[in-house]
């Protein structure tokens, strides 16, 4: 995806069609701005409201998780170190 914009759409388009189990894969992530992250936030305190199980993976560089980690995200965005 290029833009937040574009995240966003897709994930209210999947929200729409949540099941109890979903896993989301983030990986290739060239770079991501604090929106983008922002709306995973967002989207995973929705799954956790309806709580639904979900996993989320992530297939990225340590530098760019550390970057996460350090801005205090990371947590809530469940990389762990």
């Amino acid at each position: 995806m290029e833009t937040a914009l574009e995240l966003k759409s897709e994930l209210v388009d999947v929200a729409n069609r949540l099941s109890n189990n979903v896993k989301i894969t983030i990986c290739d992530l060239e770079e991501m701005d604090l929106s983008a992250a922002q709306l995973l936030v967002a989207f995973i305190r929705q799954m956790n409201q309806k709580e639904l199980k979900f996993q989320i993976e992530w297939n990225i560089g340590k530098e760019q998780k550390s970057l996460f980690v350090n801005v205090g995200i990371g947590v809530e965005l469940f990389m762990n170190n």
